[in-house]
């Protein structure tokens, strides 16, 4: 079992203002386990020193779908 810790931000960008540490197998089980937790704010992932991902606010627009806008 690995350690991982899941810091939650605001709407904006800032500072975490919580997280939440948790153990699971793998790297894959700690992402599933973060999506699942995803309501407003944005949200990292991190393995000791090492960022797993990030995800930004939900309802946000990815980046990568705003080419297709313009």
């Amino acid at each position: 079992m690995t350690n991982y810790r899941l810091y939650f931000f605001g709407a904006g960008r800032g500072p975490a203002f919580d997280f939440r540490d948790f153990e699971v197998a793998d790297e894959a089980a700690a992402i599933a386990a973060a999506q699942k937790l995803h309501r407003i704010g944005a949200m990292e992932l991190w393995c000791a020193g090492r960022k797993i991902r990030h995800w930004g606010p939900a309802g946000a627009v990815p980046p990568r779908s705003l080419a297709s806008l313009i």
